[in-house]
């Protein structure tokens, strides 16, 4: 799993990326919002309706981040996935 914190226009996200299934999970303001899919895809209004966003620009960085070694991790990032499926389906 890698992860990158960021602030964008004075709003605080945090990028996790999945690296077993390849997904991230982008929360905003500490609230699990979108999801973006191994082909780029970001399920945000703004690239959903206008077909751009912002999110996708910060996979490059968050791939340069050093993943989890925590031999916890694959375990964790499994529950994680879990968890937010179950969030995101509300």
């Amino acid at each position: 799993m890698k992860s990158l914190n960021t602030t964008h226009k004075n709003i605080h996200y945090s990028f996790d990326l999945f690296e077993r299934s390849q997904t991230i999970l982008v929360t905003k303001n500490n609230k699990l919002t979108y999801k973006i899919n191994s082909d780029g895809f970001c399920n945000c209004p703004g690239n959903v309706y206008h077909h751009r966003c912002w999110h996708v620009t910060m996979i490059p960085l968050l791939l340069k981040q050093p993943s989890s070694i925590d031999p916890w991790a694959e375990f964790a990032e499994e529950a994680q996935e879990m968890m937010n499926e179950r969030n995101i389906r509300r």
